[in-house]
C-alpha cells in the first residue's frame, strides 16, 4: 500500500508511475510482428503497484494514466471483466480519475490493445473502506499548564486503531505515548507547533494527519514588570512570579543588559545602585521546579538624582537661620535663669 498526496495520506495510491514497471504481465496475441513472433504488451501499473485499501472520498492522482509497451503504438484501454470502483473511470487513452463513492472489496480486468489488435489483460483488485476519523484534531494548549490529551480514531476497516505521531515539531515539554494516542506533559514555551498522526486500523490500513496550532501565552505571570529607579539611591527590588510550580529561578535574558549598577539574583532581587540614566528594557526568563521557562519584558527608566534648585536653597538657608536664633534665644534664657 503506498500514499495517495493529500492533507491525509492515505495507504492507497492508485499507483500510476508512468515509466515504472515492477512485473511483467504479458498476453500472446494472434498478431505476429514482422519476425513472425507473437507480440508481448506489457501494461503498467502492475497489479503491485495498484493494490491494497482505497479510502471512500480519495481517488487517483492527478494525471495517473495507464500506458503499455511491447506492442504497436497506439494504445487502447477497457475493462473487460469485473467493476472498477464506484466513482472511478478509465478512458479509453489510458486516463484513470475519479473519487471512490462505496466501501467493498471491487476487482477488474483492464485489456491493453495496440494498433494491430494484439491485446493483453491484467486484473486488479481494491477494497475501498470508509476514511479513518481521528479526534481531536484542534488542541488547546498553555505554557507552564499541564495536560493529557487522548486521540481516539473510528472508522476504516474498525479497531483496533493504533495512534502515534510520527512527524511535526511536536512540543516542547509533551511526549506522545507510541500507539496509544496520548499526548501528555507540560508546555514549556508558547509558540507554533505541528504534530503528524499515523492511526492504524484493525487490518492494517493507515491514515495521516497534520495537525498545527499554537501554544498560548502562559498563565504564570510577574510582578513588577515596570520599574522607576534614581540614579544613586540603593535599589532592592524582589519580583515575584504567580502561578506555576515554586520554586521559581530568575535570570536575564537577550541582548539587552540591566541597568548598569544593578545585578540579578536567581531568587529574583534587583539590587545595587544605578549610575547611569536611560530607559529600562531587559528581558527576565522565569522557570518554575517543572522546568517550564516564561520570558517576561522589563521596561521603565533610571532618572537623574534630583539637583537643590534656587528656591530650595533659600528655603535651607532661612531654615538655617532659624534654627540658629532659636539655639541663641534657648542659649540666653539658660543664662538669665542662671
Amino acid at each position: 500500500m503506498v500514499s495517495i498526496p493529500s492533507i491525509r495520506r492515505s495507504p492507497f495510491r492508485f499507483a500510476l508511475l508512468a515509466t515504472l514497471v515492477a512485473s511483467i504481465f504479458t498476453a500472446q496475441s494472434s498478431s505476429l510482428n514482422a519476425a513472425g513472433v507473437a507480440r508481448a504488451i506489457t501494461i503498467s501499473p502492475t497489479p503491485a503497484q495498484l493494490s491494497g485499501t482505497a479510502f471512500v472520498g480519495e481517488g487517483p492522482d492527478a494525471g495517473a494514466q495507464f500506458t503499455a509497451s511491447g506492442g504497436v503504438a497506439p494504445y487502447t484501454f477497457s475493462v473487460v471483466a469485473g467493476a472498477l470502483p464506484p466513482g472511478i473511470n478509465l478512458a479509453s487513452n489510458g486516463a484513470f480519475t475519479g473519487t471512490v463513492t462505496a466501501t467493498g472489496v471491487f476487482t477488474w480486468t483492464v485489456r491493453a490493445r495496440d494498433a494491430v489488435n494484439a491485446t493483453a489483460d491484467v486484473v486488479y483488485s481494491i477494497t475501498a473502506v470508509n476514511p479513518i476519523v481521528l479526534t481531536p484534531t484542534v488542541i488547546s494548549l498553555r505554557a507552564a499548564v499541564p495536560i493529557t490529551v487522548t486521540f481516539s480514531a473510528s472508522g476504516g476497516a474498525g479497531g483496533p486503531y493504533s495512534v502515534s505521531r510520527i512527524g511535526g515539531s511536536g512540543v516542547p515539554g509533551m511526549s506522545f505515548q507510541p500507539n496509544t494516542g496520548v499526548f501528555t506533559g507540560t508546555p514549556r514555551f508558547p509558540g507554533p507547533y505541528t504534530l503528524t498522526i499515523r492511526v492504524t486500523d484493525g487490518q492494517g490500513n493507515s491514515d495521516d494527519f497534520d495537525l498545527q496550532g499554537t501554544v498560548l501565552a502562559s498563565a504564570v505571570t510577574v510582578t513588577p514588570l515596570s520599574l522607576g529607579l534614581t540614579v544613586g539611591t540603593p535599589v532592592n527590588q524582589t519580583f515575584t512570579a504567580i502561578d506555576g510550580t515554586a520554586p521559581y529561578t530568575f535570570v536575564r535574558v537577550g541582548a539587552s543588559p540591566l541597568p548598569a549598577g544593578l545585578s540579578l539574583s536567581a531568587a529574583g532581587v534587583l539590587s545595587g545602585t544605578p549610575t547611569t540614566v536611560g530607559p529600562i528594557n531587559f528581558g527576565l526568563q522565569v522557570t518554575d521546579a517543572n522546568n517550564v521557562a516564561t520570558q517576561f519584558v522589563v521596561n521603565g527608566q533610571v532618572a537623574a538624582a534630583s539637583v537643590p534648585t534656587m528656591g530650595t536653597w533659600m528655603f535651607i538657608a532661612f531654615a538655617g537661620l532659624l534654627l540658629m536664633l532659636g539655639m541663641r534665644q534657648l542659649m540666653a534664657s539658660r543664662r538669665l535663669g542662671a
